[in-house]
């Protein structure tokens, strides 16, 4: 049975619950005005040579965004680009709120290598997994 894939929309979505329903984000959800998996560009990630990244940043009229992103080679493309995964924003600007964002980079950064890693013959090329006896 072919394993199944995930879409980047898919990934944020499953990486955000799992931080979330570890208790690990209970700060982050004081503040928090929203979290928006990018669902405008969905891939089907078939490769797991990638790295997620999020990035904190004010935002350009107002709050602190996370932002998150694959970088690396995520397709049969084979070719190194960075794909949107999603968003988190607050409309808070204090001190304390970036801190409390950073917090969450790191949290989420850790969950993001929990669940590929748990799951990594979903993101594993379909030759590869032929070639190992692991699709059917």
């Amino acid at each position: 049975m072919p394993v199944k894939r995930y879409t980047n929309t898919e990934l944020f979505n499953a990486v955000y619950q799992m931080a979330e329903a570890s208790g690990e984000l209970a700060k982050l959800a004081k503040i928090e005005d929203y979290h928006l998996a990018e669902d405008y560009e969905s891939t089907i990630l078939t490769r797991y040579d990638f790295d997620c990244l999020f990035q904190v940043n004010y935002g350009g009229s107002e709050g602190i965004y996370i932002d998150a992103y694959l970088h690396g080679i995520f397709d049969e493309s084979k070719e190194s680009k960075r794909l949107k995964l999603g968003t988190i924003k607050t409309l808070d600007t204090s001190l304390d709120a970036m801190k409390i964002m950073g917090e969450a980079c790191g949290i989420l950064t850790h969950f993001s290598s929990q669940f590929i890693n748990s799951n990594i013959d979903n993101f594993t090329p379909e030759a590869d997994l032929r070639r190992w006896g692991r699709w059917e």
